[in-house]
Formats: structure tokens, sequence, C-alpha cells
């Protein structure tokens, strides 16, 4: 067993995790109850999930140690736990929309420090440049995060949620659906 295929495991058991989760809350998302920027968020942090265990086959050639190992699976957690934030409504008594607003601050947060991450994984495990044509759709990205962070403003978040998923979609089909992204 080569150190990918062991590191493969817990990879895809957090990464798994995230997505059953998100699946799981499908039903209470998409209820009557349902706010629809939350609903596109999961939605989102679904396609997240996906393509990062899409993406975890680039780093088959790449000789695993403790540092890269742990950068990795903290990566995957910083998702797993944008999933716990989004889909942890701990009362069927308050709606979708007072949880997104509680947990804005937080998932956002963590949003911010994944994206961050994610820049900082491609620069160290695969010598990306901070100039290579992907990091625009990052920082457009992390921008958004962040404003979702300092403001409550529905409209904003309503506007955010939407071009964060384009921006997603479209980034993924031009550059993260493609195997070996940063292979030179």
């Amino acid at each position: 067993m080569t150190h990918f295929e062991y590191i493969a495991v817990i990879v895809s058991i957090i990464l798994g995790l995230g997505i059953v989760r998100l699946l799981g809350s499908l039903d209470q998302v998409f209820s009557k109850d349902r706010y629809w920027p939350h609903a596109v968020w999961v939605i989102t942090i679904f396609g997240m999930h996906s393509q990062n265990w899409w993406a975890f086959w680039d780093m088959r050639s790449i000789t695993f140690n403790v540092v890269l190992y742990s950068a990795w699976v903290g990566f995957v957690s910083l998702m797993y736990l944008c999933t716990v934030a989004l889909t942890n409504r701990k009362s069927d008594e308050i709606s979708w929309k007072e949880h997104y607003y509680g947990q804005r601050v937080w998932f956002f947060s963590i949003l911010v420090l994944t994206i961050i991450a994610a820049i900082l994984v491609s620069f160290f495990f695969f010598g990306a440049s901070f100039l290579h044509p992907y990091r625009a759709l990052q920082l457009s990205l992390l921008l958004m995060a962040i404003v979702a962070i300092v403001t409550d403003r529905q409209v904003v978040h309503e506007v955010v949620s939407v071009l964060f998923l384009l921006f997603f979609l479209v980034g993924s089909s031009f550059f993260r659906f493609v195997p070996d992204l940063f292979a030179s």
C-alpha cells in the first residue's frame, strides 16, 4: 500500500461524512421553512466536497510526510466543519433563515480558512504559482466569503450565495475538473 492509498482512506472518510451529512439534511433544508440562500450554500458545499475528492487524485504522485498529511487532513476537515455549520440546526423551533444568520460568522470564517488552505495546499503540494489563473477564481471566492462575514444584509447574502455557486461551477468546469490542474 502506498502513502497515497493509505491517506486516501482518511480523506475519503472525512469527505464522505460531509457528503452523507449534506445529503441527509436535504429533506429538512428543502422543507417548507427553507431559506433559499442556505439551500444554495448546502448545494455549493456538496459540490466542494465532490470536487476535492476528485482533486485528491492529483496527489497520487506526492511523497507524503506528516506535515503534508496533516495539511491535507486539516483542509478537508475545514470543509467538514463548513458542513456542520450549515446543517447543525439545534432545534426544529428555529427556521433555516434564523439558523443561517446565527451561524453566518462561524460558517463564513471557516470558509475563508478553507479557501486560504486551498491556495496554500496547491502552492506547497504542487508548487503552483500565486499567479496561476485559478488564483483569480480563488481570490474572488475569498472576497465573497469575507463580505458575507462582515454584513448580515439579506440582499447581500442572496447575491453572494448565487455568485459564489456560479463562480465555483465555472471555475470547476474550466480548471478543477481537469485532472492534474497544477501539473507542469
